[in-house]
């Protein structure tokens, strides 16, 4: 079965994003400390990583850059999910390795399918073998 690693410091988010991913047929993994989600996502290895921006010690964007510097983590696709959505913020995300940037201040309803479908994108792409979908990325 494909995994999923979140990484966001707010239960709530993590809840939902969960609920959304487990939707998708994926088995899920919840992080709440950057700190911890490098050792985890090697651990692990998923086929996707969802990952807020905004957290305590380490931001998402110091983690999106260790763990695409990272020879075990590299290819997994990562997507941002913040309410940093400012168009600098989203260009940096990219730039760093993240497949997609969605923000969180979407509505409800909007951002469940957004994610949904996002995941089920780059689930296929990892499951069929074309993981690290950054362009540029081996």
């Amino acid at each position: 079965m494909a995994a999923a690693l979140i990484v966001d410091d707010d239960k709530d988010w993590l809840k939902l994003v969960e609920i959304i991913l487990a939707a998708q047929g994926l088995r899920m993994e919840a992080c709440d400390s950057p700190a911890t989600a490098l050792d985890v996502a090697q651990r692990l290895q998923p086929n996707l990583i969802v990952l807020d921006v905004m957290m305590e010690r380490m931001d998402g964007f110091q983690l999106l850059w260790h763990l695409t510097n990272d020879n075990i983590t590299a290819g997994i696709p990562i997507v941002l999910l913040s309410s940093r959505d400012r168009p600098a913020d989203i260009d940096w995300g990219r730039r760093l390795g993240a497949a997609d940037y969605i923000s969180k201040h979407m509505a409800v309803r909007e951002l469940t399918e957004t994610l949904a479908r996002k995941a089920h994108s780059l689930m296929q792409a990892s499951l069929a073998g074309t993981r690290g979908l950054v362009p540029g990325r081996v």
